[in-house]
């Protein structure tokens, strides 16, 4: 055993043999009370220190999850939204039932799935495949396009007849015969016109 020849009062060094049978330095230091302490050794309040700023990168660390996780729901929630609007706009998906598909659409996994098999395996979210399913399977439900009125509508079929002059040659035939319902007096008015 040797001791460190640097001359400093309140340190030594001894040099131990280790499994290898090289020499270690070991240091050790007198503490202020003249207690012998290992130079390894930490104090409380370092300890103390060593903890909070454990604890504070920890905190960051869980502050940052939070907030990329909070970025990846925004994100996927704002597909899921442009992948429903897509369907409305198609017709496939009434304006009513949005609150209720984005529900089901956000409640689904946001893992990238692997669809089919050998080379027509294709990779996607079961939130775009939904959609694209339910985009082929659904037939148009709703008209989409400009919305005229029926009179716009009829005008725009029949040029040479006014609205108003069928309605009034409709309401003319039904009083003549009276089990004519509207309908039909329309109808009956279009087929003289068309003869004509």
């Amino acid at each position: 055993m040797s001791f460190g020849s640097d001359g400093a009062r309140d340190r030594c060094g001894v040099w131990l043999p280790t499994a290898g049978g090289e020499p270690t330095p070991v240091h050790f230091v007198f503490d202020s009370k003249e207690k012998l302490i290992m130079a390894d050794e930490k104090t409380a309040e370092q300890i103390a220190a060593e903890t909070a700023e454990l604890a504070a990168a920890r905190q960051k660390l869980a502050d940052e999850r939070t907030a990329f996780e909070a970025t990846v729901k925004t994100t996927f929630e704002a597909a899921n939204k442009n992948l429903i609007a897509g369907l409305v706009t198609a017709g496939k998906v009434l304006p009513a039932e949005v609150e209720e598909l984005t529900l089901v659409f956000n409640a689904l996994d946001r893992e990238e799935l692997t669809f089919g098999a050998g080379d027509k395996a294709t990779k996607s979210t079961a939130t775009a495949a939904l959609a694209g399913f339910l985009d082929k399977a659904i037939s148009k439900r709703v008209p989409v396009g400009p919305r005229t009125s029926p009179a716009t509508q009829f005008n725009a079929a029949d040029e040479d007849m006014d609205a108003g002059d069928i309605t009034a040659a409709a309401t003319a035939l039904m009083k003549e015969r009276p089990s004519l319902s509207f309908d039909a007096a329309v109808e009956a008015v279009e087929k003289r016109r068309a003869a004509a």
